[in-house]
């Protein structure tokens, strides 16, 4: 039961991170992006393109690095 929970899980974490790729990608359509820019997302995202992330509902970090509930 474990196993199968940490599987969904990670499945959901890594749809998570291909989802807000592509909602970025989308926003840029003529730049390439290619993967997400976190920890300064400020620096190669808003300043260089002028996109803006509102109501964020965590601290800025990739859903890769978030913590795992059965730890």
């Amino acid at each position: 039961l474990v196993s199968n929970y940490k599987e969904s899980y990670l499945t959901l974490k890594r749809e998570l991170t291909s989802l807000i790729l592509a909602k970025l990608s989308k926003c840029l359509l003529q730049v390439p992006i290619p993967k997400m820019f976190y920890n300064n997302f400020d620096m190669q995202i808003t300043a260089k393109h002028g996109i803006v992330i509102e109501i964020w509902p965590l601290i800025l970090s990739a859903p890769l690095t978030l913590a795992q509930p059965w730890s």
